[in-house]
């Protein structure tokens, strides 16, 4: 009896040795300060918090699945209510799980190919393309949760490797017949898609990393292109240079961005600078953080990143202020686990 119940638990632990645990959690509290040219500004001190949990699973042969299970609200964070929208007092308010990511593919070492809704490397590029309202602060970070609907894939071209996306952004009704006044009346709309291409070359201890997005469908839709350049290290700080343009039928945007990293002993210190002109409207952008590492072992880790961000400009209600400001002041702390 007690070989078979072995024999069982190592069946079972065999059975269950490629698939993989791993998860976040953080809690924020933000001091958020918004100023307009009308003088209604406001300031706030709010408390932010999250968990997500990865479940991964590799079945053999290149095939593999990937799930991440959270919030489904901007960047996957929970506000603390401000009014009673729990069954008890302010604090008993909860939030729903979605699943944030969830697809299937298979990589090899030459090619790779996955369906659902995965996620992104993050480039400037997409907040010039999908949020052309909004276009600094990361937009697509937050808004999105840095994944998207579709399809995804890689393919090595002469020693290069191609990355590239075809996201699904709208699901019309393709054809709708109906009878107005006896007359017979067609609206015909068609889906929309994006369609993105990047890769990367190396040269003389930089990189190279040039960036496509076209959508096409329903409308006036843009079109973006740039790059991004790492430069060289200077002792230990990493820098980048960034440059994006973006344009439709309605308006032209350029983006650019510095940012800089310094690794220190227990920690690193970020700094970016966005720069953005939308037909003559210019925003500006800061981010500026310290994570520091108070823990790291073989099954996780616990950070500690106090941040500051601050934007010049923006639009209210659609409409550019150019003496909107807003100035977040944040403390992160975080811990993750595998």
């Amino acid at each position: 009896m007690i070989k078979k119940i072995i024999g069982l638990i190592l069946i079972l632990n065999f059975s269950y040795s490629s698939i993989e645990i791993s998860g976040d959690a953080r809690f924020r509290p933000r001091y958020d300060i918004k100023e307009y040219s009308n003088q209604d500004n406001t300031a706030d001190l709010y408390y932010l918090y999250r968990a997500r949990i990865n479940l991964n699973a590799d079945i053999g042969g290149g095939w593999f699945f990937k799930s991440k299970i959270g919030t489904n609200d901007i960047a996957g964070m929970t506000k603390m209510s401000s009014s009673d929208q729990g069954p008890g007092n302010f604090n008993s308010s909860r939030p729903n799980l979605s699943f944030m990511e969830l697809y299937y593919g298979f990589k090899k070492e030459n090619c790779g190919f996955w369906v659902g809704a995965f996620p992104l490397d993050y480039t400037p590029a997409f907040d010039l393309h999908f949020y052309s309202d909004k276009l600094v602060d990361i937009p697509w970070v937050l808004y999105n949760n840095g994944s998207t609907l579709g399809l995804s894939g890689y393919q090595l071209l002469k020693g290069h490797q191609l990355n590239w996306f075809l996201s699904v952004d709208n699901n019309n009704t393709n054809s709708t017949e109906s009878i107005i006044d006896g007359v017979g009346v067609e609206d015909n709309q068609e889906d929309g898609y994006t369609l993105g291409f990047n890769a990367t070359f190396k040269m003389m201890n930089m990189s190279l990393t040039p960036n496509i997005l076209m959508s096409f469908g329903e409308g006036d839709l843009p079109m973006t292109y740039g790059f991004n350049l790492s430069l060289p290290k200077l002792t230990n700080l990493s820098s980048s240079i960034s440059y994006y343009m973006s344009s439709d039928d309605n308006y032209d945007a350029d983006h650019i961005r510095l940012q800089l990293t310094s690794p220190t002993a227990k920690g690193k210190t970020k700094f970016f600078y966005d720069l953005v002109n939308k037909d003559d409207d210019v925003l500006s952008y800061i981010w500026l953080s310290y994570t520091h590492m108070c823990y790291k072992g073989d099954f996780g880790s616990v950070t500690i990143s106090p941040t500051l961000r601050v934007q010049s400009g923006g639009y209210v209600d659609g409409v550019f202020d150019e003496d909107y400001s807003r100035s977040k002041m944040e403390i992160t702390t975080q811990i993750k686990f595998k």
